[in-house]
């Protein structure tokens, strides 16, 4: 027993998978630095709030992972450029602009349910009329389709 415990180094207040490098948080964090973004917190829930803005431009990104869930953006949400067919796993929340433009996009659902800036969705698969976007979503700004 005592071999074991001493050959285990565990982090203090840090869980043991965490600690090991590998779970659910560590897929998490890998993916969030692999992405470049920054000031994150990740929540016991398992959402994600960034105190900022979120830049996923340009990454030819199909889908979030399975294992991301953004929870509140303190900022702008950039998700544009890329080859999404979902936005499951966007924001709950966006205080600034949300764009999903240029894109794969046959359908919104997924998106932020309050976006306190600007919507971009133009340019996807599907042309999205005004009243569809307004059941999804409160937009405190313009559409821009």
């Amino acid at each position: 027993m005592e071999i074991l415990r001493s050959s285990l180094k565990f982090e203090r207040n840090h869980p043991a998978l965490s600690s090991m490098r590998i779970g659910r948080r560590v897929q998490i964090e890998q993916w969030l630095e692999e992405m470049e973004v920054e000031n994150w917190t990740i929540n016991e829930d398992w959402t994600i709030d960034i105190e900022g803005s979120v830049y996923l431009i340009n990454l030819n990104l199909e889908n979030f992972p399975s294992f991301i869930q953004f929870g509140r953006i303190n900022g702008y949400f950039f998700c544009y450029r890329n080859k999404l067919t979902s936005l499951r796993g966007s924001p709950f929340y966006t205080k600034k602009a949300f764009y999903c433009n240029n894109n794969r996009l046959r359908s919104l659902e997924g998106i932020s349910p309050h976006i306190g800036g600007d919507l971009n969705c133009s340019q996807n698969y599907s042309e999205f009329k005004e009243n569809y976007i307004k059941s999804l979503s409160k937009i405190d700004g313009g559409i821009l389709k």
